[in-house]
């Protein structure tokens, strides 16, 4: 139950977050194509529909948790694409889809979403990087400076998986604490 209340949650996060992150580039001219914003809310907003229905009437949670961080994921790379890429700010992001795994998921959840948003989007700059995907914004770093920032992304998504985790696992081990002694004095 506690796992149900926490997607709910996500759902109206994930609306929130992706709004604001999807309104301010757009009103700073960040977007190249206004064809994107439509595709970007529209996706967040059919896939918040569909999430919130699945939550409704499927109760593997384990599973939609894993299947919905995998989804923000997919769209924050595309958002941070559509956005400058290595020059947008909108990475910050998966720190915040990390936060969420390590509330949903637990350990192995929390390093398993620091692993994939850190080996999304050293695929994604690279890609755009060599000329494989259209990227937005400046044409990027040169190739040390690349390096350089890409692994401080790498060791800022570890770092806040760890850390989301460890303060997660207290609180949980705070609230069973809790509840335990509030049965004994019951």
């Amino acid at each position: 139950a506690d796992r149900r209340k926490w997607l709910h949650g996500l759902i109206y996060v994930r609306i929130a977050a992706f709004s604001v992150f999807i309104l301010i580039p757009w009103f700073t001219g960040k977007f190249s194509s206004p064809h994107d914003i439509g595709l970007l809310l529209g996706s967040v907003f059919a896939l918040s529909a569909l999430w919130y229905a699945l939550l409704r009437i499927d109760t593997h949670y384990d599973l939609q948790s894993y299947l919905q961080i995998l989804t923000d994921i997919l769209l924050i790379t595309f958002l941070v694409n559509r956005t400058g890429g290595v020059d947008s700010y909108v990475s910050n992001l998966y720190f915040l889809e990390i936060l969420m795994s390590s509330i949903l998921l637990e350990r192995r959840g929390a390093f398993i979403a620091g692993t994939l948003c850190s080996t999304i989007h050293l695929i994604h700059l690279d890609l755009v990087k060599y000329g494989a995907i259209e990227g937005v914004g400046s044409g990027g770093p040169d190739w040390p400076d690349l390096q350089f920032i890409i692994g401080l992304n790498i060791l800022g998504f570890c770092a806040v998986a760890y850390l989301s985790n460890h303060l997660s696992e207290s609180l949980r081990h705070a609230g069973a604490h809790l509840e335990k002694s509030s049965d004994q004095m019951a």
